[in-house]
C-alpha cells in the first residue's frame, strides 16, 4: 500500500479541533476526508467524512491476505458520513449516527474469506455446484445507515460469475460489534443461468437475456458480524432439489429423494443441534380457513 501528495487544512479554536480537508492519494487514487471534534459542551461531539474513488484493491489484499498474492484486483469507492457524542466508548457507539457506502467494482478477486465461505460451502454443496465456491467475485457493494444503536443495511450484495446474492435489513450493535446478533436476514440468491439451466433450476421460459435466475427463498443469515452463518430451509430445499434432480431421474424418483431429505432432516436435526433448519411447518389445525 502506498499514501502519498498529503495535503491538510486544520484549526485550532476554543475547546474544538477542525481537520478542514485532508486529501492524499492511496494507491495512486485521490482521497478526501475532513473531521472535527467539539468539546465545548458536556456532551462532546464528532463528526467525519471519508470519500474514495477509484482506490485499487490489490496492495490491500496483497497486505491482508499475503497467501493469495496476485489474486485480487478491482477499485474500491467510498463515501461515508458518521457523527456521535459522548466521552466513552459505550456513549459514542449508542450516539453513532450516519451513512456509508462501500463497493469493489470491475473486480476479479479469487481470494474469499473465511465469512463468506461459511455462507458459500453449504449453498454449493446443497446445489450439487461446485462453481459457486471458486467463481472469483465481480463486484461488492454495501449501503448502510446508522442510528442509535441499529444498523440499518439498506443493500448489501456480492455478484460472482456463478452466482450474485443481496440482503437486507436492521442489525442491533452489541458493545463488541463483532458480537452483534444477525436477526435471520433473508438472502436473495441466483445463479448464474447456464449453471441454472445445467441444474434444470432454470424455467423453460427464462429469457436468454439475463445474467442471473432466482432461486425460491432457502437461505437466512444468522449468527453474529463477528462469525456469521446459514440458515437454511427444509422446504424450499426439497423443492429446489424435487426440480433439480427431475432433469437426471424420473419425477417419482425425484419426488422420493425429496421425502428422503425431509425425513433425514427431521432424523438429523437433534444431532445437528437446534437452529440448523427452518422446522417443518406443522399441519394445519381443521376449522375454517378465511374469517368472515
Amino acid at each position: 500500500m502506498s499514501a502519498t501528495n498529503f495535503e491538510a487544512a486544520a484549526r485550532l479554536a476554543t475547546n474544538a479541533i477542525l481537520l478542514d480537508s485532508l486529501r492524499l492519494a492511496v494507491n495512486g487514487a485521490p482521497v478526501e476526508a475532513s473531521a472535527s471534534a467539539d468539546f465545548s459542551g458536556p456532551a462532546w461531539k464528532y463528526r467525519a467524512a471519508i470519500k474514495a474513488h477509484r482506490v485499487p484493491i490489490a496492495p490491500f489484499a496483497d497486505s491482508f491476505f499475503p497467501g493469495g498474492r496476485g489474486e485480487s484486483r478491482g477499485s474500491i469507492v467510498a463515501d461515508a458520513r458518521l457523527s456521535s457524542e459522548g466521552a466513552s466508548r459505550e456513549s459514542l457507539q449508542r450516539n453513532l449516527a450516519g451513512d456509508a457506502f462501500f463497493s469493489v467494482t470491475n473486480a476479479e478477486i479469487r481470494v474469499i474469506g473465511r465469512r463468506l465461505q461459511r455462507i458459500l460451502l453449504p449453498v454449493s454443496l446443497l446445489l450439487r455446484i461446485p462453481e459457486i465456491v471458486r467463481s472469483p467475485l465481480q463486484y461488492i457493494g454495501v449501503a448502510v445507515s446508522v442510528q442509535r444503536g441499529a444498523l440499518t443495511v439498506k443493500e448489501a450484495s456480492v455478484e460472482a460469475e456463478a452466482f450474485a446474492g443481496r440482503t437486507a435489513g436492521v442489525i442491533n450493535l452489541s458493545d463488541k460489534l463483532g458480537d452483534s446478533p444477525l436477526p435471520r436476514l433473508p438472502v436473495d440468491f441466483l445463479l448464474a443461468r447456464a449453471l441454472a439451466k445445467r441444474a434444470d433450476l432454470a424455467a423453460l421460459s427464462t429469457p436468454t437475456n439475463i445474467a442471473y435466475v432466482k432461486l425460491p427463498s432457502f437461505l437466512k443469515l444468522k449468527g453474529t458480524l463477528g462469525e456469521p452463518g446459514v440458515e437454511l430451509s427444509d422446504i424450499a430445499i426439497a423443492g429446489i432439489l424435487t426440480r433439480s434432480m427431475t432433469g437426471i431421474v424420473t419425477k417419482p424418483t425425484a419426488l422420493l429423494f425429496r421425502d428422503a431429505y425431509l425425513l433425514f432432516r427431521g432424523i438429523a436435526r437433534p444431532v445437528l443441534g437446534p437452529g440448523s433448519t427452518n422446522a417443518l411447518p406443522a399441519k394445519p389445525s381443521a376449522g375454517p380457513t378465511e374469517s368472515k
